[in-house]
């Protein structure tokens, strides 16, 4: 049987009207940012709790303009993980990007292990020739 320890989710359009028991599969425990302003968007993180029961667990809140950020804050003794779910609109402006950076900039260099995942909307994304918009290249590539 293959299960995740830890599973993010963009696009959620969850609302806070929805409890968590709806759709959280047992043995999980869900941390979630609904987009409360508008219809869609939303991101989840979820993570097994037999793999995390011993680990502090702690939320990180991060607003940026349009751009959904959900941190978790993993800790047990010296380890700790900073697991991030981001949602980058398409429309997402030079400006917004270079808040993003600066923000994580900030807050990658406290934690020993860093997972980054989301639905970034990177329309320059070549996977076939990997090449990427430049602001992305710079701090994920070169910086980290």
């Amino acid at each position: 049987m293959v299960f995740c320890a830890i599973l993010c989710i963009t696009e959620t359009w969850l609302q806070n009207s929805i409890p968590n028991s709806i759709i959280c599969p047992p043995d999980y425990s869900i941390y979630r940012s609904d987009r409360a302003d508008q219809r869609g968007g939303g991101v989840a993180i979820l993570l097994k709790n037999s793999c995390f029961s011993n680990f502090q667990i702690s939320t990180i809140d991060i607003s940026i303009n349009s751009v959904e950020i959900l941190a978790l804050c993993i800790r047990l003794k010296s380890f700790n993980l900073l697991q991030l779910c981001i949602y980058r609109p398409p429309t997402t402006t030079l400006d917004t990007d270079n808040s993003i950076i600066a923000t994580l900039s900030e807050l990658i260099p406290q934690y020993s292990q860093v997972i980054i995942t989301g639905d970034f909307n990177l329309p320059n994304l070549n996977m076939a020739q990997f090449t990427i918009i430049p602001i992305v290249q710079n701090f994920f590539i070169t910086t980290y």
